[in-house]
């Protein structure tokens, strides 16, 4: 487990943080991870060589934090209430870490999902159900505003994860089709495409600075590597192997591209 930095070749690829997964870059080349373990556990940034590290919450529970569009803020999911429920959180970062963040609201239980992405918009996708303001039942990614209120769905397999966006079409990761495969939708419901299939599983999408391509990570030779490929999902190659096995738990992993 850890945060590693690497170039788009593989090369000069480094360790920066042994106990810090579920990275996302700001634009200005910081990262805000999930701290588990060393003593790290809630949510920091530093920089890519590891300087200018501060601790940015409070709870071993927060996890998957996203950076806002001006990068003043992060949302993340978490289930600190204590009643088993994953929530949605946001705060801006600098000055005191509130020790009871107000969760996103919607009615009196908040927002009700996990793995959070802030949208170039202002808006959150997130992995969650109609829980608090339907049936329940009806399970995928949605969209909701930044300040709260009530979402509205974007896909409708229970088990769909937001990777990353950019210009309004957001990377996501779907085991629909039986393996997990990279799926683009726009924001608002339409142009819903598959990128990858065949054989294994692929998932962690995140568009370059650019939006010129996308890479994820994929077994599809038996061995975890990260690929790339053109935003229609052409032109997919191998950049380079991984040194271990991301563990069973790699649909919770993120990659993310620096600026």
């Amino acid at each position: 487990m850890g945060t590693w930095i690497a170039a788009a070749d593989g090369s000069g690829a480094y360790q920066l943080a042994p106990c810090m997964r579920q990275p996302d870059f700001r634009s200005d080349g910081r990262l805000v991870m999930n701290g588990e373990g060393c003593g790290t556990d809630s949510l920091w940034v530093m920089s890519v060589d590891g300087s200018e590290r501060w601790e940015v919450s409070r709870h071993p529970e927060d996890s998957h934090p996203s950076w806002s569009p001006d990068g003043g803020s992060v949302v993340y999911s978490s289930s600190q209430q204590g009643d088993g429920q994953w929530r949605l959180y946001t705060h801006a970062i600098g000055g005191e870490i509130p020790h009871a963040p107000p969760f996103l609201p919607l009615g009196n239980s908040g927002i009700l999902g996990a793995a959070p992405v802030w949208l170039s918009a202002g808006e959150i996708a997130y992995n969650g159900c109609d829980y608090v303001f339907g049936t329940g039942g009806n399970c995928g990614l949605w969209v909701v505003d930044s300040q709260g209120g009530e979402p509205r769905r974007l896909t409708n397999h229970p088990d769909d994860l937001a990777g990353d966006e950019l210009g309004g079409v957001l990377l996501f990761m779907s085991p629909a089709g039986g393996a997990w495969d990279v799926y683009r939708i726009q924001v608002d419901g339409s142009g819903l495409t598959q990128l990858t299939g065949g054989p294994g599983n692929s998932g962690l999408p995140t568009w370059s600075a650019d939006g010129s391509a996308i890479a994820f990570l994929t077994d599809r030779e038996g061995q975890w590597a990260v690929w790339t490929m053109r935003p229609d999902g052409s032109e997919q190659r191998k950049l380079f192997d991984l040194n271990a096995s991301p563990g069973p738990r790699w649909t919770e992993e993120r990659i993310t591209w620096g600026p």
